[in-house]
């Protein structure tokens, strides 16, 4: 499977799970809060990748292929508030904008 077509699956995958959550959950009232931590979070279920990258068999790591420091895996979530673009961004250019920042890239895992 082409790595930008595993990229957007795993974005599907934890878009889908974090709704699930708020649904099973019904927390309406702190919905938006739950959401945007829960986004920011995602990264650090499997150490660096979230549990839809694991499931397609991705992982954060640095360009230089180190494994990216925690508060890295954590900041570069932040630019999921602009999610559209995030999207497109993906699908035009393999990369989203946190990991142009922050030096980070999204790769199949060995």
């Amino acid at each position: 499977m082409k790595k930008i077509l595993r990229r957007c699956s795993a974005v599907i995958i934890d878009y889908w799970i974090i709704i699930a959550v708020v649904l099973l959950f019904q927390l309406k009232k702190y919905m938006y809060i739950l959401v945007f931590t829960l986004f920011i979070l995602k990264d650090l279920a499997f150490k660096n990748a979230s549990i839809g990258k694991k499931i397609c068999g991705l992982e954060v790591r640095m360009n230089d292929n180190t494994k990216p420091p925690i508060i890295i895996l954590l900041i570069r979530n932040f630019t999921i508030l602009i999610y559209p673009i995030e999207i497109l961004m993906i699908i035009f250019f393999g990369k989203r904008i946190g990991d142009y920042i922050f030096k980070t890239s999204v790769v199949v895992k060995k």
